[in-house]
């Protein structure tokens, strides 16, 4: 892995993120960030992005996580 990134100088990576929210899913929450992304990046750099719309408000996920439910 390391031979990889050194000699594609640095650009062959994967970026990863994730978005987590509590609301109805919007293709928009992702869409811009992909296109500038898009932009700034190119190949062989690759780029993930995942949105999770969890259906529980925000100020319920402590509690989940420690195993409580709802």
């Amino acid at each position: 892995a390391v031979q990889k990134y050194v000699l594609s100088m640095g650009k062959e990576i994967l970026l990863v993120g994730l978005l987590l929210r509590d609301t109805e899913p919007n293709e928009l929450d992702v869409k811009s960030r992909t296109g500038y992304l898009a932009k700034k990046l190119s190949d062989p750099t690759r780029v993930e992005l995942h949105a999770w719309y969890l259906p529980f408000p925000i100020r319920e996920w402590a509690q989940l996580l420690d195993g409580g439910g709802t």
